[in-house]
C-alpha cells in the first residue's frame, strides 16, 4: 500500500476542513504503517486548531476509537494528546476504552512525554477520577494485558510525582487507593510497593541535602516534656533524631517548597505527650527555628510491630485526608517508617467535639440557659456529617474515626477527624447508626442528664442533606429505614429510630431541609442587628453578602441564598412580599432544577417592595454576579397557567438616553430584529432554538437585539448582535453585550461563544480568539 494513498472524499461535504480531517483520519485508521506514523503530526495540529465545537468533539472520539489501532506509537499518541487536554463543553473522554482494549497504550517515551507536562487546570485530578471509576466499573481481578496497562499508569504516577513534587500527595493518595484495591492482590501489591519506592526517593533526595553531623545536631535541639520517662526519652531521642525523619515529615507535611533542611539545625524542637485512640506513644513535635518558621506535628511511636493492621490504617489515612470530592479530612499523613516504628502527621491543634459538648453542659446556670438548642444541633450536625462525609470518601467501605465525638474537630474552616481511628467496616446504614447514637446521644446523656430536653435523634438526619445531595441523602435514608423495618432501635430516653425516621421523612416531603450553614448565617445576621441597633439599607445588605460569601452559598442551590434573604434584610418586609417570597421558595423546593429568573413569582414580590433602595436590593439578589448596578423590572407574560418571567433592564446610550432591554417571545418584534440583522447583512441561522433579546425604545420600537442559543446549561452560542443605523456608534452595542454577559453569568452560564466576524468588538469587551473553540469566547467566573 502507498503512502500516498488517496482515499475517496465523501459525497455532500463542501466543509474543506471536515474534508481534511476525514483524508487525516481515513490515512491514520486504514493507512500503511508509514501513511499512519506520517499522519500524527498533521492530526495533532489539526486537534489544537479546530475551527468549532462540533468538530473538536468529533476528533476526540476518533482519537478515542483509537485504542484499538494496531500501532502501539499511534495508540500512546492519542491516549497522551486526550489525557493531556483541556476539557470541552458536553465532552469528557472516556479513556475507559483504552483500558478495555487489552492494548497498551503507553509507552516510555508517552509516560516521560506526560510526566514532564504540568497537568494543570484540573487535568490531574481529572485523571484520578478516572482511575476510581475503573475500580469501580471494571472487572476484577484484570486480564494480564489490563493489569500491564495500569502497570504503565501506575509508573507514569510515580514519574509524575517525581518531576512534579508538588503533587506528591496526590500522587501517594492514588496510588494508596489502589494499595487497598483488594479485588485484584497483584495490582494491590505492585501499587504498595510503587509507593513505598516514591517514599524512598523522596528520602534519598532529602538526605543528600542534610549535613553530615545531623543526628548529632537534632539531637541537641530536642527539648522532651519532663513527664516523659527515661526509657520513653531515649526512644524519642533514637526516632527523632534519625537523619531524615523529620525532615521526610515536615517536607511533608507542609509542601516541599515550604521547609528549608537547615532549618532543623536552628531553633528549638520541643515534645510534648498528647492523647490517642491507638496504643503507644504519641507526641506534639514542635520545631521552631531561627528564622521564625514553626512546624508542628503529631509523631507515633508504635509498641508493637507494624502489621498488616497498621499498614491498612496508613492506607486509609493517605487515601482520605487527600480525598477530591471531600478534601482535608484527616490531617496529612506525612511519613510512615517501618524500621523505626514511628508515623508522623501534619498536627491538628483545635478544640474535639467532645471537649465542645463539655463546654456546652458545664457553663454556668447549665446548658439550657446559655447555649441555645439551635447551637447544640449545629454542633452535631456537622459533628455527624464529618463521619458521613469519610464514610462516603472511602465508598463506603469503612466507619472513619470510629464514630467518635472525642476525635472530630469542627471550629475552624474546615470541620474533619483528628485520627482515622482502627479501621472498622461498614456493614450497612443500621450499624452506622448504632454507633452515632451510642456515642453522640447515649453517652452524653449519661454524662449530662439535662441534655436530654435538647439533643434530638433528627439531627442525624439534617447530617444527611447537610452533607450530601437531596438524592443521595434520601437513599442513604431510604435504605436505613428498610433496615429499622427489619431490626429497629429503642434507644433508651428517645423511643423508636424507625418512628422517628418515618416521620422525617414525611415531614421533609413537604419542607427543605435547610443547612446549618443557612442557619448559622441568619442566626449571625439576627446577631449583628442586636448588636448594631438600627442600619441603614445598604449596611444591612453589605452584611447579607459578607454572610452568603462567608457560608459559600453563591456555589450551592439558590433556594438557600434566597432563603437568607427572606429571613434576613427582607424579614420585616410588608406581608404581601413575605406571602409572594414564600410562594417562591415553595416553587423554587418542588422544582429545584429550574433557576429562580424562571419563576414569575419574582415579579410578585417586586411589584409590592415599597423603597427604591429595596428594589435594588432585590435586583442584586436576582442578579447576584452583576459586576454593576442593574435596574430591573421583571413582569409576567402569556396565558394563566403558562406565563413567563421577562426581565426587563434599563441601558443607556452614550447621552444618558434610555432603552428597555428584554427577551422578547413575540413574532412581530422578532422579525424586526430579523429584518435589522438583514439590513446590517449579517450572516445568521433563523431557529427555533434560538432566543431573542430586543432593544426598544419608549414606544415599543425595537431598535437592536441579541440572538443566541444554548449549547449546555453551561455554554451558550451568540449568533449575532445588531443595532439599527441610526444609532449606531452610540454605545448601545457595548451596552446590550455587558447586559447580556451579567444575565448569562447569572443564569448559571461558564462559557459564551461567537462568531469571528466582528472581533475587536468582542475583544474589548473580554472575549478571546481560541481556535480549539473556533470562536471567539468569554469565561464568565
Amino acid at each position: 500500500m502507498s503512502d500516498q494513498q488517496d482515499f475517496p472524499s465523501p459525497k455532500g461535504i463542501s466543509d474543506s476542513t471536515l474534508l481534511k480531517v476525514h483524508e487525516l483520519i481515513s490515512r491514520l485508521f486504514f493507512g500503511s504503517k508509514e501513511a499512519a506514523l506520517g499522519t500524527m503530526n498533521d492530526f495533532e495540529r489539526l486537534f489544537n486548531q479546530a475551527e468549532n465545537l462540533r468538530l473538536s468533539i468529533l476528533i476526540r472520539l476518533r482519537l478515542e476509537a483509537l485504542a484499538n489501532h494496531p500501532l502501539e506509537k499511534v495508540r500512546c499518541w492519542a491516549y497522551r494528546l486526550l489525557l493531556l487536554d483541556q476539557p470541552l463543553p458536553e465532552y469528557t473522554p472516556s479513556l475507559s476504552a483504552f483500558v478495555e482494549s487489552g492494548l497498551t497504550f503507553l509507552n516510555e517515551e508517552s509516560i516521560e512525554e506526560i510526566s514532564s507536562s504540568a497537568l494543570g487546570g484540573g487535568q490531574f485530578e481529572a485523571l484520578r477520577r478516572r482511575l476510581a471509576n475503573y475500580r469501580k466499573s471494571l472487572k476484577w481481578p484484570a486480564s494480564a494485558a489490563t493489569a500491564n496497562q495500569f502497570l504503565y499508569i501506575f509508573k507514569l504516577l510515580s514519574d509524575f510525582a517525581t518531576i512534579h513534587p508538588e503533587f506528591s500527595s496526590e500522587v501517594i493518595a492514588e496510588l494508596a487507593s489502589w494499595a487497598l484495591h483488594r479485588k485484584d492482590q497483584a495490582l494491590a501489591s505492585e501499587a504498595l510497593k510503587i509507593m513505598e519506592n516514591l517514599y524512598n526517593l523522596f528520602r534519598l533526595q532529602l538526605k543528600v541535602k542534610l549535613p553530615g553531623d545531623i543526628k548529632e545536631r537534632i539531637a541537641g535541639r530536642l527539648q522532651i516534656g519532663s513527664d516523659f520517662s527515661g526509657p520513653e526519652r531515649r526512644l524519642i531521642s533514637r526516632t527523632l533524631s534519625d537523619p531524615t525523619f523529620l525532615a521526610e515529615s515536615i517536607t511533608l507535611a507542609y509542601g516541599f517548597k515550604a521547609f528549608n533542611p537547615e532549618g532543623l539545625t536552628s531553633g528549638v524542637i520541643r515534645v510534648s505527650r498528647v492523647a490517642s485512640l491507638y496504643p503507644g506513644l504519641h507526641l506534639r513535635v514542635c520545631l521552631n527555628t531561627s528564622q521564625g518558621e514553626h512546624y508542628d506535628l503529631r509523631v507515633e511511636i508504635l509498641r508493637g510491630r507494624f502489621s498488616q493492621r497498621v499498614m491498612d490504617r496508613i492506607l486509609w489515612h493517605l487515601c482520605l485526608s487527600e480525598d477530591f470530592n471531600y478534601p482535608r479530612l484527616l490531617p496529612r499523613l506525612a511519613s510512615w517508617r517501618p524500621d523505626l516504628k514511628a508515623i508522623s502527621y501534619h498536627f491538628f491543634s483545635r478544640l474535639s467535639v467532645s471537649e465542645r459538648i463539655r463546654d456546652y453542659a458545664t457553663r454556668p446556670g447549665g446548658p439550657i440557659s446559655l447555649v441555645t438548642p439551635q447551637e447544640w444541633r449545629m454542633l452535631f450536625i456537622e459533628a455527624i456529617g464529618v463521619v458521613l462525609k469519610t464514610l462516603a470518601a472511602s465508598d463506603y467501605r469503612i466507619i472513619p474515626g470510629q464514630g467518635l465525638p472525642e476525635n472530630i474537630c469542627v471550629d475552624g474552616e474546615q470541620p474533619g477527624l483528628i485520627e482515622l481511628g482502627e479501621i472498622k467496616l461498614y456493614k450497612g446504614p443500621l450499624s452506622l447508626m448504632r454507633l452515632l447514637i451510642e456515642n453522640f446521644y447515649l453517652k452524653v446523656m449519661a454524662a449530662y442528664p439535662w441534655a436530654r430536653k435538647i439533643i434530638d435523634l433528627s439531627w442525624i438526619f439534617d447530617a444527611c442533606f447537610e452533607v450530601w445531595e437531596e438524592k443521595q441523602a434520601l437513599n442513604f435514608l431510604e435504605e436505613l429505614f428498610h433496615e429499622l423495618q427489619q431490626e429497629d432501635i429503642e434507644a433508651e430516653g428517645f423511643g423508636s429510630f424507625r418512628f422517628q425516621l418515618e416521620s422525617y421523612l414525611s415531614e421533609i416531603r413537604q419542607n427543605p431541609v435547610m443547612p446549618v450553614s443557612v442557619l448559622t448565617a441568619i442566626r449571625q445576621y439576627k446577631e449583628w442587628e442586636i448588636t448594631n441597633g438600627p442600619a441603614t439599607p445598604f449596611e444591612r445588605e453589605k452584611k447579607v453578602i459578607e454572610l452568603i460569601n462567608d457560608f459559600h452559598l453563591n456555589s450551592r442551590p439558590e433556594l438557600l441564598r434566597f432563603y437568607v434573604y427572606r429571613h434576613t434584610y427582607f424579614s420585616s418586609a410588608p406581608a404581601e412580599v413575605i406571602m409572594a417570597f414564600e410562594t417562591l421558595l415553595n416553587k423554587m423546593k418542588n422544582q429545584p432544577d429550574k433557576l429562580a429568573i424562571q419563576f414569575v413569582e419574582l415579579s410578585e414580590i417586586q411589584s409590592n417592595l415599597e423603597s427604591e433602595e429595596d428594589r435594588q436590593v432585590f435586583s442584586r439578589m436576582v442578579f447576584p454576579r452583576a459586576t454593576q448596578a442593574k435596574d430591573l423590572n421583571l413582569a409576567k407574560t402569556g396565558e394563566s397557567g403558562r406565563e413567563r418571567l421577562i426581565i426587563k433592564s434599563t441601558i443607556a446610550d452614550r447621552r444618558g438616553n434610555q432603552f428597555t432591554f428584554r427577551e422578547s417571545y413575540e413574532p412581530a418584534e422578532i422579525g424586526q430584529l430579523y429584518h435589522l440583522f438583514l439590513l446590517d447583512n449579517y450572516p445568521r441561522v433563523i431557529s427555533q432554538l434560538n432566543h431573542n433579546l430586543v432593544l426598544v425604545d419608549e414606544d415599543g420600537l425595537v431598535l437592536g437585539g441579541i440572538c443566541f442559543r444554548n449549547l449546555s446549561s453551561e455554554v451558550v452560542f451568540m449568533e449575532g448582535i445588531v443595532v439599527a443605523q441610526q444609532h449606531k456608534q452610540s454605545g448601545l452595542g457595548r451596552a446590550m453585550l455587558r447586559d447580556f454577559t451579567e444575565r448569562m453569568r447569572n443564569s448559571g452560564v461558564k462559557l459564551v461563544m461567537t462568531h469571528y466576524l466582528i472581533p475587536f468588538f468582542f475583544m474589548k469587551e473580554g472575549f478571546v480568539l481560541d481556535k480549539r473553540w473556533g470562536a471567539l469566547v468569554k469565561y464568565l467566573s
